[in-house]
């Protein structure tokens, strides 16, 4: 199964949710709920796993279009633009992060 990077996004955001979710209902708070959080957060790390999603993509702003492009990308998937060399800095950063975006 293969995933396209919005696909994958969308999961990367749920399954944080679903940590999120899982902290606040198994929280220290509630000892009694230790070994339901525990196979949960278990079942959750291996549905992460199968997924193999791996870390979100870096990105950089394209110059031209200002649509979002790969770090490493060589040509603006949406323009064609021939991208620059990414650098340290600024760009380093996720276009969303940046002020003015």
């Amino acid at each position: 199964m293969t995933l396209s990077d919005a696909e994958a996004a969308v999961l990367r955001r749920l399954l944080g949710e679903i940590d999120r979710e899982l902290g606040a209902l198994f929280g220290p708070a509630r000892p009694e709920g230790a070994l339901a959080s525990a196979t949960l957060r278990a079942s959750c790390a291996r549905l992460i796993g199968v997924l193999a999603l791996g870390p979100a993509p870096e990105l950089r702003a394209c110059p031209a279009c200002h649509r979002d492009c790969r770090r490493a990308a060589t040509l603006c998937g949406n323009c064609w633009t021939t991208l620059p060399p990414a650098s340290s800095g600024a760009d380093a950063a996720p276009p969303s992060a940046r002020s003015g975006t």
